[in-house]
């Protein structure tokens, strides 16, 4: 049993354990201080521990902040700090859906000081009298220089590639911020989703958070929410800049509150060939077109979710061709008889104009589509005919019964 709680803290929770200059509890990156690659949690698998072996292969170790960390929350996680004094003391800690305590019925994770380099950490567990430490793979060039991200090791020793800078997220260097995956093209707008674990509060009112909590016809209909994101709220984003830095996120452990929403949230996308293995990490949600949709954009160039793999939001497998989706993404779940192509809509525009009165073209929406016949509940139920008062879409027109 003691094998397992250390497996399960040596391996499920190592993301979590990122602190260089640890100040408090609080929400931190961690970096390892010779190859500055960052901890990123890409998985929950773990096989635990067998004899004095730690399976950590759900930690990843990435570089390049710009290109693959500013905008990943799996590369953050909230740190507690619970018992121990001066450099030595042991966390909890969360992050991606997980909590360490929660996944190892109570246990912590060790964080020791070292001298040099200054200001970074060992990071550890114990189980059967042996401690392991977390350490990075030192694959480099003829250089010397961090050339592609790794898998993550259990070191029996403490040694140059074992020490860790716990770096606090802020909104200056180390910040969280949303990268454009979709521009429309109408506008010039930059679209994303989003999923995490944490609350956030955008810092740029450029920056706009949406909820989807109608699906009628052909359309979903999109929420502001307003202030904060709650956390684990699968959200679509909308931006004026691609870039992460004009786009920051403050991230909280808690706040905020959000309507009715029919987005899903994907936490990861670990696409490794590991068949065969004692206990693989391959851990990918597989793209299925007629049950599911995911944000690209319609045939005016204007934000939509969309059913075709081609969507610049997808990945297609290394490892058997199939379509995934990314990780910490956001997507619908519908039935097979919605249409192919959601076209996005405030929730202002749905009810103040009416669907007859929403154009992507310059011209009113064709209600002869045959994708838009029948009648629609607000909510996105289609009915036989309005059974009782209230507002109704009869053929992609707007039906008030009184």
């Amino acid at each position: 049993m003691k094998k397992q709680i250390v497996g399960a803290l040596c391996a499920l929770i190592m993301p979590l354990t990122a602190l260089a200059q640890f100040s408090g509890d609080g929400f931190y990156r961690v970096q390892n201080a010779r190859s500055d690659r960052y901890l990123a949690f890409v998985d929950n698998k773990s096989k635990g521990v067998s004899g004095t072996s730690v399976d950590v292969a759900l930690l990843h170790t990435w570089y390049d902040f710009e290109e693959r960390v500013a905008f990943s929350p799996a590369t953050i996680c909230y740190f507690i700090k619970k018992s121990g004094s001066g450099s030595t003391f042991s966390v909890d800690a969360e992050g991606q859906g997980y909590s360490l305590s929660g996944v190892t019925g109570g246990m912590y994770l060790t964080l020791r000081g070292v001298s040099s380099p200054a200001g970074s950490y060992t990071i550890s567990g114990s189980s059967s009298g042996a401690t392991k430490y977390i350490a990075d793979a030192r694959l480099t060039n003829s250089d010397g220089e961090v050339v592609a991200d790794k898998t993550a090791t259990a070191a029996s020793s403490a040694g140059n590639y074992a020490y860790w800078y716990f770096i606090p997220v802020d909104l200056n260097d180390n910040y969280l911020g949303v990268k454009g995956q979709v521009q429309a093209t109408a506008d010039g707008s930059y679209w994303s989703t989003l999923y995490t674990s944490m609350a956030l509060r955008p810092q740029s009112a450029d920056t706009k958070a949406y909820v989807v909590n109608r699906i009628v016809g052909e359309y979903a209909v999109v929420h502001e929410v307003s202030g904060i994101v709650p956390p684990a709220t699968p959200v679509l984003f909308r931006c004026t800049s691609a870039a992460p830095v004009d786009n920051k996120l403050m991230p909280l452990r808690s706040g905020g509150s959000a309507s009715t929403n029919y987005l899903n949230g994907n936490y990861y996308c670990n696409d490794v060939d590991d068949t065969g293995n004692s206990f693989p990490h391959r851990n990918v949600r597989e793209f299925k077109p007629s049950t599911m949709r995911v944000l690209g954009v319609d045939s005016d160039g204007r934000p939509a979710f969309v059913s075709s793999t081609t969507a610049p939001t997808l990945v297609q497998s290394v490892v058997d061709g199939t379509y995934v989706l990314p990780a910490n993404s956001a997507y619908l779940t519908v039935s097979s008889s919605v249409p192919d192509v959601l076209h996005i809509v405030t929730e202002e525009e749905f009810i103040a104009a009416g669907i007859d009165d929403v154009t992507f073209d310059g011209t009113p929406a064709d209600a002869s589509s045959a994708a838009r016949r029948g009648t629609y509940t607000l909510s996105g139920q289609r009915v036989a005919t309005p059974a009782t008062k209230g507002v109704y879409i009869v053929n992609g027109r707007k039906l008030v019964v009184k």
